[in-house]
């Protein structure tokens, strides 16, 4: 069974990650993955959210809610499960 309580943000990533890393590299003037691209990567998610309508937040957390009761889509599975291994 695959679990993990997903949030709000992990939708906005999911659905913005080309635009977030695209806009941290930016901001950061530094490859994905250096400090300073980490450093900014919250920063252009801030950025992101604030420009978000309030029907699109509406859906973000809703499909949070679904993910988190049932599952995400099976490439995002794939994604998680890939990126947890890594880190074990």
């Amino acid at each position: 069974m695959f679990s993990k309580k997903w949030t709000y943000n992990d939708i906005l990533v999911h659905f913005h990650r080309d635009e977030l890393d695209k806009m941290a590299t930016e901001m950061s003037n530094d490859k994905a993955g250096s400090v300073a691209y980490l450093c900014c990567y919250k920063k252009a998610l801030k950025i992101l959210e604030e420009k978000l309508d309030d029907d699109t937040r509406v859906k973000y957390r809703a499909e949070a809610k679904k993910w988190t009761e049932h599952q995400p889509p099976a490439r995002q599975q794939m994604r998680y499960a890939h990126t947890y291994n890594l880190i074990r």
